[in-house]
């Protein structure tokens, strides 16, 4: 059985995401945890080959899925995903999410070797399977949870990477980031991405692509990489 400080205690050894969003005005979205299980399980964004956020297919020494007083909570720690979430009746959304480069030596590859002599736990951060799929990722979960509970009241985002200190930018793929492989460090531990913004349903619903963009640049920045609006657009339409 996995315990929840432990599981947390482990994402915040490394490098990881915190994101949180909740409905600006309270009042219950789901009337039961089966709801927040059915909506989660029917709403999960993947454009990686990993569900985010992963929803346990079982309870075993790796996942799991708990119950509480009005909320269902998520525990990974499979390989190099190291997870956790939970979300309200409420609509109240908070996950911690590891980077996965992390952890690669915790990988199920068989060729992890060789992905280990170009990925350092706490010295890269990958700009195509990490920060652009995970924004991509999060925003098209939003804009679900938004569409599908007929959401009337503005949300509130939150969303900040930590222990990012002397990382560097890596590519796992597409070719126009290779060059930029290990040039760029930040001195920043932490990246708020975006604190405590608060969007209205119109904006996120019409204007999702944008919000995906300006939350990529932000972090791009803080590494001092400034690629154009049109290569991050083209680049976030491939992750399909």
């Amino acid at each position: 059985m996995l315990r929840q400080d432990d599981v947390l205690g482990i994402i915040k050894s490394r490098g990881y995401w915190r994101i949180l969003f909740r409905p600006t005005q309270y009042k219950k979205v789901f009337e039961n945890n089966e709801q927040i299980k059915d909506f989660v399980r029917t709403n999960l964004a993947d454009f990686t080959g990993w569900d985010f956020p992963h929803y346990p297919v079982g309870n075993d020494e790796v996942q799991q899925i708990d119950n509480g007083h009005e909320y269902i909570q998520a525990l990974t720690l499979f390989g190099h995903h190291k997870e956790f979430w939970r979300m309200y009746q409420s609509g109240q959304f908070i996950y911690y999410l590891g980077f996965p480069e992390d952890w690669y030596e915790e990988h199920f590859w068989e060729d992890k070797r060789r992905a280990l002599a170009f990925i350092k736990p706490m010295k890269n951060i990958g700009i195509a399977y990490n920060i652009m799929a995970n924004i991509k990722c999060l925003f098209s979960f939003i804009f679900k949870f938004i569409s599908k509970n007929n959401l009337d009241t503005s949300l509130l985002i939150d969303i900040n990477l930590q222990n990012t200190k002397d990382r560097t930018l890596w590519s796992q793929d597409f070719s126009w980031e290779v060059k930029y492989r290990g040039i760029y460090p930040t001195s920043s531990n932490e990246i708020h991405v975006i604190r405590e913004k608060v969007f209205s349903v119109d904006e996120i619903l019409t204007e999702n692509e944008q919000i995906q963009i300006d939350a990529i640049k932000i972090i791009f920045d803080s590494f001092g990489w400034n690629p154009a609006e049109e290569q991050i657009k083209h680049y976030l339409e491939r992750l399909k």
